[in-house]
């Protein structure tokens, strides 16, 4: 656990462990993912072999003897440790009663390690150190007197009771389930397995275990003599490969032997079955025989050596998984997989960058997202396992009533005295809540929510090692506005609202198939049910936080610009975008593409001051310039030059002459040549109407406010405007939004209009243009720009209807349309 107060040793250290427990844990995945794909190809058969510590350890649970280190999912400290052994003896549960419909079955030299202990210890016997009454309390303890009372109607219950109540089971639940297992195996299943020795012969009885290997062989057609038998040299060679042992552990010279053995069995029994389509895993809590056997691959002539192991945490996994079907195991196992390769990414990009630089500090921001990232991928555990218990016959309501509550009713002495009605009662209604359909709605949405964040978790990690603390908060928001709308459509409707910037992106076109496909459908005015609101949400989600993961691709950083842009964030998309064409070379352009973009938005975001935003328009016109180099004959590079030397020439009549006497000498193009290349974008534009829209727009603009007025050529663009928005509503594809969804355009379209009307001595056409801009400016999502230039073009109006009301009455001349805006 990473601590604010650690020393930066300390976190690296740390930073190490974390580090190696993800990839364990993205190991088990991995070793159970690839079981399940081996066994859903034709004719194929996966069998399991355990090794005898698993045994052991089933056998003796609850002893302190007995060290269980095999299983940890991100736990620390003595409630870790507590949890870590709970998990494992539930792991073994499900191993011995429900992983596998074959018997697991024990190499030769674990049979022997079998019949040894059970000569010496299989007689002790075994007893809970609590009664049934203890086991009950200890959970029930833990509710709220409430939750107690509406437990006797779950229905009664609301959301957020039933959220608490996750919370509350979230931890004890799994604790609870392994006391009841206890309970029920040692005191109340059946007095025949009061011993361990009993209970190991039950397993064997009951073909859960056996020794029979050779079963395995002629199921496949081999025969046993078709065996290889190790050499002496072979055993003594794979023995030296084990971690050499401490003087005082002289006495388990014996079980590296017996796993050298086991070991060497393995490989030849593959080696035979592999012929057949057939494999034979070991299951084990001790990771040193894979390690060996992956570190002597080559001698031992044994390709894919991680194929054929299972960590306990693999047994684990398949518990949780267990109301799933294989095809959605392995859906669950890929994107745990992508998840924990991200985070071991991200890990390793701070890991890296702290070792490069001694100065490097771990910022806070770090530690708290890798124990964020810890406690989240612990919490998916232990919802996972809730989600697990109406699946498993061993576990909830129907174990609790038929084999618990059953057989402590037979038991009533002085160790185990009567189970009161009302405790009885609780029991029940508590675990047959949690195997609820309502309850288990309620951990699904809390699971999907974990993943949200667990996938959100290794994107913040990577900001944080290359970016400033101020964007790593952005890509925090953007992280909670996507997770939040994925679950809720109307959410997502208000965060498009809000946006200024969502309905004017840019078309960008990138290398990746699946960003270039998002941008090129991206046509957000064209959803309008929740279901659509809700998929466009999803896959920009999936997107965002794939882009995330790993922005050494400089393509990566583009799209989070992209993204970051349409939700209004232009500062820290001009510096995200600026961060991955530092790493390019070679097709720059569309870097320089969206950059002369961002800038040219940004002004208008943040209303800059008209000196401080020609400097913008300056850096704008020096990338799209770098852009058209490249593409000399692209629309969208045309048009963004036409746009920003426009903008550029408008902003410098708003200066004082003083001012515009000491601006530098720039290589913006004059307005005739800008409006040559707005020109030339409609010409070549073809079927994209965006870009059409948007060089008409600012040819409209350029030529209804200059000086003089050129309102034929302003309003012959308007009517190619019109008659764009009408093709695209008309047609199948409806690829513009309403005229009202654009601001800039809506501006043009009506302020132009309503100077033509001027002219032409129109009153009611400008009457219903200051009421279109009136309800633009109340209801329409404005930035302070546009804000301000409407309401600036309202008062215009409001003096020319002035005019014509005077001029009406006083048969006053109109003035010409050349002396308008002077």
């Amino acid at each position: 656990m990473i601590r604010d107060k650690d020393s930066r040793e300390e976190v690296v250290v740390d930073l190490r462990s974390h580090r190696k427990t993800l990839q364990r844990f993205r190991d088990r995945v991995n070793e159970l993912k690839l079981g399940i794909e081996f066994k859903s190809q034709e004719h194929s058969k996966l069998y399991y072999s355990v090794d005898f510590s698993e045994i052991y350890s089933y056998l003796h649970y609850g002893d302190p003897a007995v060290h269980y280190s095999g299983l940890n999912f991100f736990s620390s400290g003595e409630d870790g440790k507590i949890k870590s052994e709970q998990q494992h003896y539930l792991a073994l549960t499900h191993l011995f009663e429900s992983f596998s419909e074959e018997p697991l079955y024990l190499l030769q030299p674990y049979v022997l390690e079998m019949y040894s202990y059970a000569r010496s210890q299989a007689h002790h016997f075994r007893k809970s150190k609590r009664t049934l009454s203890e086991l009950i309390s200890s959970v029930t303890n833990g509710l709220k007197p409430e939750h107690t009372a509406l437990l006797k109607t779950p229905d009664r219950l609301s959301e957020e009771q039933k959220i608490e109540l996750l919370e509350i089971m979230k931890a004890d639940y799994p604790r609870l389930s392994t006391d009841l297992l206890e309970f029920e195996r040692w005191f109340t299943r059946n007095e025949e397995l009061n011993t361990r020795g009993q209970l190991l012969k039950q397993l064997l009885a009951s073909r859960k275990l056996s020794h029979r290997t050779d079963e395995i062989l002629k199921e496949c057609g081999i025969r046993d003599t078709e065996i290889e038998k190790p050499s002496l040299e072979e055993e003594k060679k794979v023995v030296d490969e084990f971690p050499p042992l401490r003087s005082d552990e002289e006495d388990r010279q014996f079980s590296r032997l017996v796993d050298a053995r086991a070991l060497l069995l393995l490989r030849n029994m593959n080696r035979l079955l592999e012929r057949h389509n057939a494999r034979l895993v070991l299951i084990t809590r001790d990771l040193k025989s894979p390690k060996v056997a992956e570190k002597l691959q080559s001698w031992f002539g044994w390709s894919d050596v991680k194929n054929y192991f299972y960590g306990i945490e693999a047994v684990y996994l398949d518990l949780l998984l267990q109301p799933a079907d294989n095809k959605q195991k392995l859906e669950w196992l890929n994107k745990a997989d992508k998840s924990l390769k991200e985070m071991l990414d991200s890990v390793d990009l701070v890991r890296n960058e702290t070792s490069a630089d001694e100065s490097t500090e771990i910022s806070s921001a770090a530690r708290a997202l890798l124990e964020q990232n810890s406690r989240k991928w612990d919490e998916l555990v232990e919802v996972q396992f809730i989600r697990t218990s109406p699946s498993v016959e061993w576990l909830g309501s129907d174990f609790v009533q038929r084999r618990v509550l059953t057989a402590a009713k037979r038991r009533n002495d002085a160790e185990q005295p009567q189970v009161k009605p009302d405790e009885s009662q609780m029991l029940t209604q508590l675990v047959t809540f949690v195997d609820s359909p309502d309850f288990q709605e309620v951990a699904a949405e809390d699971a999907d929510k974990l993943w949200n964040g667990i996938a959100a978790d290794a994107f913040g990690m990577n900001t944080l090692g290359i970016f400033s603390d101020r964007l790593s908060e952005v890509m925090a928001q953007l992280k909670t506005l996507l997770s939040s709308k994925a679950d809720d459509p109307e959410v997502f409707r208000k965060v498009i609202a809000k946006s200024r910037s969502f309905l004017n992106m840019p078309t960008i076109h990138f290398e990746n198939r699946l960003y270039n496909e998002f941008v090129k459908n991206f046509e957000p005015w064209h959803y309008g049910e929740e279901e659509l609101l809700n998929q466009l949400g999803r896959l920009l989600e999936e997107l965002f936080s794939h882009a995330a993961s790993n922005l050494e691709k400089p393509e990566n950083c583009l799209f989070l610009a992209f993204v970051m842009g349409m939700h209004d964030y232009w500062d820290p998309a001009v510096e995200m975008a600026e961060n991955g064409s530092e790493r390019i070379k070679e097709r720059r352009s569309e870097f320089d593409y969206f950059l002369a973009y961002a800038r040219y938005r940004r002004v208008d975001m943040h209303n800059y001051a008209p000196l401080e935003a020609l400097e913008q328009y300056n850096l704008a016109d020096r990338d799209i310039r770098a852009a058209l180099k490249a593409n000399p004959y692209d629309p969208r590079y045309l048009e963004r030059r036409g746009a920003i030397a426009l903008r550029y020439h408008h902003t410098v009549t708003g200066l004082p002459e003083e001012s515009r006497a000491a601006l530098p000498i720039t290589d913006i193009a004059s307005v005739t040549e800008a409006r040559g290349f707005l020109k030339q974008a409609v010409h070549r534009a073809g079927h994209d109407r965006k870009i059409s829209v948007r060089a008409l727009n600012n040819l409209a603009y350029s030529y209804g406010t200059s000086d003089p007025p050129e309102l034929h050529e302003a309003e012959e663009c308007i009517k190619q405007i019109e008659r764009e928005f009408d093709e695209a509503t008309n047609d199948h594809d409806n690829s513009l939004p309403s005229i009202q969804q654009w601001p800039f355009v809506m501006d043009t379209v009506w302020y132009i209009g309503a100077r033509i009307a001027y002219t032409r001595r129109d009153a009611e056409v400008l009457k219903q243009k200051r009421g279109l801009f009136e309800v633009a400016l109340e209801k329409a999502n404005l930035l302070e720009a546009e804000a301000t230039s409407i309401a600036e073009h309202i008062r215009e109006i409001q003096q020319w209807q002035l005019e014509l009301d005077a001029a009406s009455n006083n048969s006053t001349r109109i003035p010409s349309p050349h002396t308008i805006g002077k």
